[in-house]
């Protein structure tokens, strides 16, 4: 909203986009341009570490496929992911109980 009324302004004094550079205003996180979607309450993290873990449980066949050519450094990377997951999880389960007693 707030880039549009720059823009009308500029029209209305007879510039055009080149006479001012405002990219970093057109990208500014304040409260009103600020948008949010259903996306951002999904991490990542946690979503693919949920997804190996069902395979793991329901295919583990294709899990040991999946994870057999794997070098050490990228099962590491996977632990991490996971343990990292775990720790968002806990975080947001903590959050959401807290959020619960007020």
């Amino acid at each position: 909203m707030k880039r549009l009324r720059r823009q009308a302004r500029k029209m209305l004094r007879g510039e055009t986009a080149d006479d001012e550079d405002d990219s970093e205003d057109e990208w500014s996180e304040d409260g009103e341009e600020a948008i949010g979607t259903p996306l951002d309450d999904i991490d990542p993290f946690v979503s693919f570490a949920e997804v190996l873990g069902q395979l793991q449980g329901v295919m583990p066949g294709r899990y040991q496929a999946l994870v057999a050519g794997a070098d050490a450094g990228v099962m590491a990377a996977l632990q991490g992911m996971s343990e990292y997951a775990a720790q968002i999880k806990q975080k947001k389960a903590a959050e959401a109980a807290a959020a619960a007693q007020q």
